[in-house]
């Protein structure tokens, strides 16, 4: 795992690509009825 992480975060290839088909996967997948986005970085 660690070197997958490694491969990705030094590649000089455009990444987003890559994320969006990673998430759309599971979408495809389950066929969520509603998204659920939690800003746990955001101001206290």
């Amino acid at each position: 795992m660690q070197a997958l992480q490694q491969f990705v975060n030094q590649s000089p290839w455009d990444w987003l690509p890559v994320r969006r088909r990673i998430a759309q996967r599971p979408a495809e997948a389950i066929t969520p009825e509603a998204w659920v986005v939690d800003d746990a970085a955001g101001e206290p």
